[in-house]
């Protein structure tokens, strides 16, 4: 449940009225909204072009993978923003040496001897240097996530 309103359960910021928002902790000056990305699947969807052509489906140079990884992100932004007013972003990709691998041998074998796009490393590079891009070793991206969050939630309920 996000709030009350009038006495009942509010499950959606759409369901509270004018009234119990002015009042809600979702409008409190002292919150802020950092949107937690985890960008692999941005970074893996810019190496590849729009249209299939005929002869490879990934970007030949760095500056067409990137322009897209900003035009797609920047279109995720504006898609928040226009609902919720979002004070920061953190950004989490490559993170590498899943410790899941080690415990079992088909977590994702069926992914073993798929193509790579040879951009890929690079787009990560990218969103690493242009977007400060948060990464650990021994974990899948959206654990980091998933931790990150944990410790910004326990360090503001600790207040």
């Amino acid at each position: 449940m996000l709030s009350d309103c009038c006495g009942a359960e509010a499950w959606y910021e759409s369901d509270i009225c004018s009234d119990c928002m002015e009042h809600s902790d979702l409008t409190k000056k002292n919150k802020i909204m950092i949107l937690l990305v985890d960008a692999d699947s941005l970074v893996w969807s810019s190496c590849f072009k729009k249209e299939k052509q005929e002869d490879s489906p990934y970007f030949d140079n760095i500056e067409d993978a990137t322009a897209k990884l900003d035009e797609v992100f920047m279109s995720i932004v504006n898609k928040i923003e226009a609902i919720y007013p979002v004070d920061d972003y953190l950004l989490f990709n490559n993170s590498k040496g899943n410790f899941r691998t080690k415990i079992s041998k088909t977590y994702k074998a069926n992914r073993k001897n798929q193509p790579r796009p040879e951009l890929l490393g690079q787009v990560h590079n990218f969103v690493t240097e242009q977007y400060g891009g948060i990464a650990e070793a021994g974990v899948e991206t959206d654990d980091v996530v998933a931790k990150y969050w944990f410790n910004m939630t326990q360090s503001t309920r600790m207040k």
